[in-house]
């Protein structure tokens, strides 16, 4: 399972839910989600930060990782990368 760092602008939560269940909201605006899909840009489309929908946001894959944050998150991470 592939680990997005997605921050959007223009998204809420209630939106991020609908396309991804699987996510942690990090602060405002910032969430970490679960996907099978391949690329930055897949999980980005769904959100509508594309062409059509102008959403303002990025999506970043998360490969490696290091920092201090509540330990829930860092156990959730760990939990999507065993998939």
């Amino acid at each position: 399972m592939n680990v997005y760092l997605v921050a959007a602008t223009d998204l809420d939560d209630e939106t991020i839910g609908q396309v991804f269940p699987d996510r942690v909201n990090v602060r405002g605006g910032v969430w970490v989600v679960a996907s099978a899909l391949d690329t930055c840009t897949d999980v980005a489309e769904p959100l509508g930060m594309n062409r059509e929908l102008k959403r303002k946001g990025m999506v970043v894959r998360i490969g490696e990782y290091f920092g201090f944050h509540n330990r829930a998150l860092w156990d959730k991470i760990e939990a999507w990368r065993a998939r």
